[in-house]
């Protein structure tokens, strides 16, 4: 279990985003997985967590994922990106897309994640991130529930 590296407390605030965003007090697991001590994740179901934790005791503010401390103002949110493939990578251009799903400080800086994670992901690391073009940036994790028309 994580503890916090300023004080050793176990106990963290993190933000949730059910219909509302909410606090819940929880413990964190090695892995990053939350365990909320008030039962959170039963009565407002799977929900996603905001990407920062703030120690209970002693409020020492850090990314619960890499374990960077963070700044009093800094907070990283869920984003959804929906980016449009480029057309030397795409088979059928303006039909191929990408969705992403990234903590970030900014809607900006969460489009620059999802570009960059794109180029990796399709192993095209030389190529320029912004060839993915944006069509959708929204806070929160969303999922296309389109069914497969194939």
């Amino acid at each position: 279990m994580k503890t916090c590296p300023k004080c050793g407390h176990q106990f963290f605030e993190c933000t949730a985003d059910t219909f509302d965003t909410v606090n819940f007090t929880v413990t964190i697991d090695d892995d990053g997985s939350i365990n909320s001590e008030e039962s959170g994740k039963e009565y407002v179901g799977e929900t996603e967590w905001h990407g920062d934790a703030e120690c209970v005791s002693c409020g020492y503010r850090f990314d619960r994922n890499t374990g960077r401390p963070l700044s009093p103002d800094e907070r990283l949110l869920p984003y959804t990106v929906l980016l449009l493939y480029p057309d030397y990578i795409a088979d059928e251009f303006g039909k191929e897309t990408y969705l992403a799903h990234v903590m970030a400080q900014s809607a900006r800086e969460a489009v620059t994640q999802a570009q960059e994670n794109a180029l990796v992901d399709n192993g095209r690391t030389n190529e320029d991130p912004e060839d993915f073009h944006v069509l959708l940036t929204i806070c929160g994790y969303w999922n296309d529930l389109t069914p497969d028309r194939r």
